[in-house]
This record gives structure tokens, sequence and C-alpha cells, in this order.
């Protein structure tokens, strides 16, 4: 039934597509024919909905969360002057080896243009020269029970160490061994936990092996649901996530890792790398640590730090702070809305 379904949305579905000035030679340009389809299909089913869904709303907003197909979606529909499409561009985004011609021939749909970072916003004027950006970071929600507490995880015995993360080379898990391997030769006892799945997961299980000790207790544990992985952070005490510099044309790469918000909201304290947006969000020994390539030193200022209870405190109170100034959803939607606004007068 799904596939008579498909077939019955695909013809006008391509009609759609064709009749709002994209040539055949620009259709067939996809990366991915089958993409396109798929895009064309559910514009066309969205679209024949869209004269019932007018009578009950004024006003409708369709937003595309990545550059890829929910772009694809929300640039095939039909233009109407009841309609506002808005676009979220992300790290990833920004980077993907795609047609820039087609690209632009899609943003140029779109009347907002949401950018996850202004490190993302740079690369998107340098490769498609959008006319208008606007900077909507991805936001903690704090009315979440995991945000509740306020105060670092008092340590016992071991300092635990969380790493959340999908297991690919731009995420620099095998990057952050050197850290945590001088940490625990300050003498520090240990636990490890690398919570994620990828392509490099037997790689890093190995290593993970190897690194195993009295003192320093590793484990990948996988991907894990959300709950579980809050539940993790809010029991740690350190938080390292070594993103790494991806070219443009990879398709991978950061914007800024909520994962960091997640973990400076939760009072642990923080340790990235400089590149990509996390400068936007990490102001190294204020809120957090950036690593200049030198993990003895960085080792030994984490040490220090966390054996100065009031200067702890301090930088984790701050880190707290950026993300409730900075990087709380609310603030994010407060942007989102006034954005809408300034297209519905």
């Amino acid at each position: 039934i799904s596939k008579i379904k498909c077939l019955v949305w695909l013809i006008p579905g391509i009609f759609l597509l064709l009749s709002k000035g994209r040539s055949v030679r620009n259709f067939l340009h996809y990366p991915h024919i089958f993409r396109s389809l798929y895009a064309s299909c559910h514009a066309a089913r969205i679209a024949f909905s869209l004269g019932r869904t007018k009578r009950k709303y004024p006003t409708l907003h369709f937003h595309a969360h990545f550059l890829d197909r929910p772009a694809d979606v929300v640039a095939m529909l039909p233009i109407r002057r009841f309609m506002i499409r808005t676009v979220m561009v992300h790290g990833a985004d920004s980077r993907k080896p795609k047609s820039d011609q087609i690209d632009r021939e899609r943003l140029e749909r779109f009347d907002g243009i949401l950018c996850s970072s202004e490190f993302v916003a740079k690369n998107l004027v340098k490769t498609l020269q959008p006319k208008h950006t606007e900077i909507a970071h991805c936001g903690i929600d704090f009315s979440n029970e995991h945000f509740n507490s306020n105060y670092f995880t008092p340590i016992s015995e071991t300092v635990v160490i969380t790493t959340v993360a999908r297991l690919i080379p731009s995420k620099g898990i095998i990057e952050s061994i050197p850290i945590v391997k001088n940490l625990n030769m300050l003498g520090i006892n240990i636990r490890w936990n690398i919570i994620g799945d990828g392509p490099l997961r037997e790689t890093i299980s190995k290593e993970a092996v190897r690194l195993r000790s009295s003192t320093l207790e590793v484990e990948v544990l996988g991907a894990l649901p959300n709950d579980l992985v809050l539940n993790y952070i809010n029991q740690s005490h350190i938080f390292i996530l070594l993103s790494q510099p991806r070219p443009v044309g990879s398709g991978e790469g950061d914007g800024i890792p909520v994962a960091l918000m997640e973990a400076m909201a939760s009072f642990c304290l923080v340790v990235s790398n400089a590149c990509a947006g996390i400068p936007e969000l990490i102001k190294n020994e204020e809120n957090g640590f950036l690593y200049d390539n030198d993990p003895t030193l960085l080792a030994k200022k984490i040490s220090m730090l966390l054996s100065n209870p009031d200067k702890r405190d301090q930088v984790l109170n701050q880190a707290r702070k950026t993300i409730e100034d900075s990087f709380s959803i609310s603030k994010q939607v407060d942007i989102i809305l006034e954005m809408l606004k300034s297209h519905t007068k």
C-alpha cells in the first residue's frame, strides 16, 4: 500500500517541482535523484492539504531543521502569500559537498535562514552567499529536571569523565586519550564513560582495553536514550569533546555541540577544542578549557582547578550562566519569533 501511495504522489510531485522554474537539467543535477523524488512526493502531499489548512490558520510557518531532505521538501512547496519558510543550517550542513548552484536556488526560496553559530553563518556566506542570516543556537530546555541541580558533583575517590558523541574522526575521541592518561599519571583515579556509536567503535573499544588499569577505568557504552545520557552527565565531573576541524566538502563537522551546552548547564567542567563555533561557547579558563595540544599542561590545569573548590565553583557557575544567558531554548525561540513577526507585518 505504501508503494502505491508513493506512486500516486509521484506524478503531481514531479509536476510541482518542474512547474516552479526548475528545469529538467537541474532536477537531474541533484546528487541523488531518489532524494529529489522523495522530497517532491512529500511536497506535493503537503501542497494538496494547504487549501484546507489555510481556512483554519491565517499564516503557515514551514521550518526545515537541516539543509538537506527537510529543506528539499520545504523549498519545493508552492509559494503562497500566507506561507513563511525558514531553514536551520548546522555545522555539517555548511560543509557538504553539494552543487552550490542547487543549494543557492533552494536558499532563495526561504524567507529566513537561521544558522546554529556565527562560524556556520560565515561558512555559509563564503559558499552560498545568502542574502541574510540570523544566529539561533540550539538551546537548552531548563524545564527539564536534569538541569535542576545547582552544584558540582562531589568527588569521592574517582573523577568521572564523560564523552558523548558519534564515534567518528571529527569528534576527537582518540585525540582525547593523552589528556585522560596525563590526568591519571597525576595520581587521579578516573572512570571515563564514552557514550555513542559509529564506525570507530571497534577501534575505540580496543584503545579502551589498552588504557584500563587499577586506577583508570574506560567504558564504551554505545548509544543510549537521552534521559540516561543526561544522568551520566549529571554524575560526571569533567566532560571532554575534542571536536576536530573539518574542511568544506567533508560533510562532517560541528557548529556548537549541544552536548557541551548540556554539560555546562549541569555544572560539569568542559574541555574542548578551539574549532568551529566552540569558542563562541567556551572562553578558555573562564567557563571551561580549550585544548592547546599540550595534554600535560592541560591535565595540570584541570587537576589544580579540581583541587581548588572556590576557583572551580567560579568557573562552573560562569559556565551555567553562559548557557542561561545565551544558549537557553527560550532565548532562541524569541529570536525565531521576532524573525517570523518581521515577515508577517
